[in-house]
């Protein structure tokens, strides 16, 4: 969740649009993943055979079969928020929600089968809503939330921001988060030495 820390910079890193201060406009999108909460359910279609689809079926079908654990090409539909993630795309929960339901099998509640699954993600992956943020768009996302230029973050900040504003975090998310991303002895995230762990690279 932390790699969708998404950027400020279209929305004005003074926060002057829509009439949101910074911080609000960088927390607003800290869950976003490009797509904003649209419905995702669409017609099912087949995507042309080209080199770019083959390449996303085979991905696809690696990443899926990682969690396959009995072989039978079909996955706990827990898991498929990992699946697509791993895949480098970065859904809110409202759309990995949207994502769920047009997989998760009709006839056997809790399952997605791989081929319901194939359709839907080679759909999401050419179209590129769910891309994650770069490295720089992440850097001015902190940086508006730190106004003093300090090049950290104290971690009461981040968690406010975390658990109320935007998507809200989960607090036990919050909390994985502060003990892998605080500098030791000090409650304080130096935020550019964590970036390139946020960044989730776009693979599509």
């Amino acid at each position: 969740n932390f790699s969708s820390f998404v950027s400020v910079c279209e929305f004005g890193c003074e926060g002057e649009m829509a009439g949101e201060d910074g911080a609000e406009v960088a927390a607003g999108v800290l869950g976003a993943g490009g797509g904003g909460d649209e419905v995702l359910h669409e017609p099912p279609k087949t995507e042309p055979l080209t080199p770019d689809v083959l390449s996303i079926h085979l991905r696809a079908a690696a990443a899926f079969q990682v969690f396959d654990h009995e072989g039978t090409n079909t996955v706990d539909v827990r898991e498929l928020g990992a699946i697509i993630r791993s895949l480098g795309l970065c859904p809110t929960e409202a759309e990995l929600n949207s994502m769920t339901m047009e997989c998760e099998d009709e006839e056997e509640s809790g399952i997605v089968r791989y081929a319901k699954f194939e359709p839907m993600i080679t759909r999401m992956m050419i179209s590129n809503r769910f891309r994650s943020e770069s490295e720089e768009d992440l850097l001015k996302a902190f940086q508006t939330l730190d106004t003093e230029g300090q090049g950290f973050i104290s971690e009461e900040e981040l968690t406010k921001i975390l658990l109320q504003e935007g998507e809200p975090f989960k607090q036990e998310e919050v909390e994985e988060m502060m003990a892998q991303a605080k500098a030791l002895d000090k409650d304080v995230i130096v935020y550019d030495e964590h970036i390139p762990l946020l960044h989730v690279p776009n693979k599509v």
